[in-house]
């Protein structure tokens, strides 16, 4: 058996020692919340941006309507106006989510120029 002295010099040594490792522990801990928060804002963002190219293709097809012209000439620019403005709207995200992005917004736009 132990004196009584020596007891509580262990039980504190362990007890500093699963204090430090409790700390790392929640950095840890806090370290993955962060980079998970960070993730979802970051595609929250991509939404937003998402929306804001609808609302400016939708703007510019407004914009080329020109009544001058034939019908199909019209549509053709207004196509590649929208194109145009695509391939530069989600330079800052990753193909992985831009791609299907570009594709839905074409395909809406493409209803809205050739009709349904």
């Amino acid at each position: 058996m132990r004196p009584p002295l020596m007891n509580k010099v262990c039980f504190s040594k362990r007890l500093r020692n699963r204090r430090g490792q409790t700390l790392v522990e929640y950095c840890l801990i806090l370290a993955y919340i962060s980079v998970v928060s960070m993730q979802a804002l970051d595609y929250l963002g991509f939404i937003a941006q998402k929306q804001y190219v609808y609302v400016n293709c939708v703007t510019i097809v407004a914009n080329t309507n020109n009544q001058g012209i034939p019908s199909s000439a019209n549509q053709s620019n207004e196509m590649t106006a929208v194109t145009n403005y695509l391939a530069t709207a989600f330079a800052k995200y990753p193909s992985s989510w831009s791609g299907p992005a570009v594709l839905e917004i074409k395909n809406k736009m493409s209803s809205i120029i050739y009709g349904a």
